[in-house]
């Protein structure tokens, strides 16, 4: 709007405070950024390394590590590198991904932003990535993501949904 003077203000809040929700959220991107040479595992414990409170013990760590490996299916994969999905080797589109929600939920965030995590990922493991998404939000957490022309097993996940067109809520 050229020439205007129009000012946007706004604020988030969650449970009535504006503190909480950076404490009790986190965001996954679209891209994935981990380590290409670490394992899965190695990845969860050097995040957690950075991210935990340093009264955390070792031993905490590696017992929350282990509790996130299990609830996102990466048990398979959990001594496999993580790779970068373009030389052979390394985990699949679907495990970096489920990696990369993993650093998030060391936190354990009440609230999980993902922008859309289904990108790149063939059909099966985005069906997959969203199942788990939904498992998530059946065991407490607010799940709230964007995604593009999900298919219909994908669409059907969801529990609240809004539909943008030609950048209006519909």
């Amino acid at each position: 709007m050229r020439g205007s003077n129009l000012t946007i203000t706004g604020g988030a809040r969650y449970n009535g405070s504006t503190d909480l929700l950076i404490i009790t959220s986190a965001d996954v991107t679209q891209t994935d950024v981990l380590l290409p040479s670490l394992t899965v595992r190695e990845t969860l414990i050097y995040a957690a390394s950075l991210r935990l409170p340093s009264s955390t013990t070792p031993q905490q760590r590696s017992q929350l590590v282990e509790e996130i490996i299990l609830e996102l299916s990466l048990k398979e994969c959990a001594d496999t590198r993580v790779g970068d999905g373009y030389k052979k080797g390394g985990c699949s589109g679907g495990e970096r991904r489920r990696g990369s929600i993993g650093v998030q939920m060391l936190r354990n965030p009440s609230i999980l932003f993902l922008d859309e995590p289904t990108t790149g990922l063939d059909a099966t493991s985005a069906f997959q990535l969203v199942k788990t998404l939904k498992h998530l939000a059946n065991t407490g957490r607010t799940i709230i993501t964007t995604i593009h022309q999900p298919r219909s097993d994908i669409f059907f996940l969801f529990d609240r949904l809004t539909l943008l067109s030609r950048g209006n809520a519909a």
